[in-house]
C-alpha cells in the first residue's frame, strides 16, 4: 500500500497500517510503499513506528530516487525492518528509464549515502533477498531442489553489479531460460513487444 507520499510528518497512515496488520494477525502480509513523511518524523515517533513495523513485520519499500524526501532507509535497518528498494512504473513519474534493480541501488547508493562496501551489500540485499522475504517466499536460495529462478550476472562481485548495473547476462525463470531478445525489450521499454 502507497502510505504518508507528501511531505507532512502530520501524516499517519504508515503507523495506522501496522496497527491495522497487528490487530488483524497480518504479521509479514503486509507491505508499505514510500512512507515518505517518515524523513520528518521526531525521533521518538518514528522509533514507535518502526517498533510497530517491526512487530507486525511490515516491509518497507522505498524509492529514494524519485523525490527529495524518503524513508528512513538505514535508521529502519538498524531497527531491525526488513527494507527493499523499488521503482515508480507510471511513465508520469520521473524515475530510472529501465527495469533495471540494479540501477535503483546504484542510485540509492548516491542518495542515501550507503557507500562503503557493507552498505553495498546491504543495498543489493535490498533488491534481491529483501524482496523475497517481503514476499515471504521459501527456499529462496541457489541449492540442489530450490525453484531454479535467477540472474546471472556478467561481474565479479557485487560492487561492479551496482556500479555498472548493465542488463543480466541470463535470466532463468522455473528452470527456463528467458529469450534475450524479449528480455532486452523489457528491460530497454519496460514492456514486452507482442
Amino acid at each position: 500500500m502507497l502510505v504518508d507520499d507528501a511531505g507532512d510528518p502530520g501524516l499517519r497512515s504508515l503507523e495506522m497500517m501496522a496497527v491495522e496488520a497487528i490487530k488483524r494477525g497480518w504479521q509479514g502480509r503486509a507491505l508499505a510503499h514510500h512512507a515518505r513523511a517518515m524523513a520528518l518524523y521526531p525521533r521518538p515517533y518514528f522509533q514507535k513506528v518502526a517498533a510497530l513495523l517491526k512487530q507486525a513485520k511490515m516491509t518497507v519499500v522505498s524509492d529514494p530516487h524519485t523525490g527529495p524526501l524518503h524513508a528512513r532507509v538505514k535508521e529502519l535497518l538498524e531497527e531491525g525492518v526488513n527494507v527493499c528498494l523499488g521503482r515508480t512504473i507510471s511513465p508520469m513519474a520521473i524515475s530510472v528509464r529501465r527495469n533495471n534493480m540494479l540501477e535503483v541501488a546504484f542510485l540509492a547508493a548516491h542518495l542515501l549515502w550507503m557507500t562503503t562496501n557493507r552498505e553495498i551489500e546491504t543495498l543489493y540485499d535490498m533488491v534481491t533477498i529483501n524482496p523475497a522475504l517481503a514476499m515471504n517466499l521459501d527456499n529462496h536460495s541457489i541449492k540442489v531442489g530450490a525453484p531454479a529462478n535467477l540472474v546471472v550476472l556478467q561481474t565479479p562481485n557485487v560492487l561492479e553489479a551496482l556500479r555498472e548495473h548493465t542488463a543480466p547476462l541470463h535470466v532463468i525463470s522455473s528452470g527456463k531460460l528467458i529469450d534475450r531478445a524479449k528480455m532486452e525489450t523489457i528491460s530497454q521499454t519496460g514492456r514486452m513487444k507482442s
